[in-house]
């Protein structure tokens, strides 16, 4: 995991200092423009499979180029209450913890006249840790389904492209993104008892395999910030 980290981050690294340098020498932004901003991203509370409580800082290069800082931690369950009735799962069969990093390079690509509405592309690369306790149904090896738990340990680090637009009015900003990635993921399993594997949903099988295993991403969030 460390070498492809590393792999990951000087990918990232390469790609947009690259483009940073065919752009040449842009105008730099004055002192008293609002250059930076913190944001928080509300719909990842309300995330079954992955809570958590994320804030981004941004911070503009020039008027064409910004870089951003994100940092998150996995809570121990959704803000969502679901329940058996209305899902095959309860929120309640869900514990999480751990944490999230990301970096991102932003290349504005159109700017109204207002300068309130920014359409953006970027590179993303991130890693999460996480540890997740999943309460679920087992098979014994002699007959018969029980209730058991088990433990994921999982790493993740990947690359994503993105394209976004920002919402600004005055200090007040608003921002959606959607894109496609791909993502490494090492997964361990932990059981409770030596009992047959569960065999979970299909989403949760996805989320939550074992192993060592690529995977597509598809990052669609919005945020709502600060800018100063």
């Amino acid at each position: 995991m460390k070498k492809i980290f590393i792999t990951t981050i000087l990918a990232f690294l390469a790609f947009n200092i690259s483009l940073f340098a065919q752009d040449g020498k842009q105008e730099m932004l004055t002192t008293t423009a609002k250059n930076s901003s913190i944001s928080f991203y509300p719909l990842n509370l309300f995330n079954i499979y992955e809570p958590s409580i994320q804030l981004a800082y941004e911070h503009a290069l020039n008027r064409k180029w910004a870089i951003e800082l994100d940092g998150g931690i996995i809570i121990k369950r959704s803000i969502v209450p679901l329940k058996h009735d209305l899902f095959t799962f309860n929120s309640q069969d869900f514990s999480h913890s751990g944490y999230k990093v990301r970096v991102e390079a932003k290349r504005f690509i159109w700017t109204n006249a207002t300068g309130k509405h920014n359409f953006y592309v970027s590179t993303e690369s991130f890693y999460t840790h996480s540890i997740s306790n999943i309460f679920t149904t087992y098979v014994n090896i002699g007959g018969g389904v029980f209730y058991d738990d088990y433990t994921v340990n999982k790493d993740v680090v990947g690359l994503n492209l993105k394209i976004g637009k920002q919402f600004m009015f005055n200090h007040f900003l608003l921002e959606l993104y959607g894109g496609l990635g791909v993502s490494y993921h090492i997964a361990t399993h932990q059981y409770a008892d030596d009992y047959s594997k569960p065999d979970p949903d299909v989403l949760q099988d996805y989320l939550f395999r074992e192993g060592k295993y690529f995977q597509l991403t598809l990052p669609l969030n919005m945020k709502v910030g600060y800018r100063f």
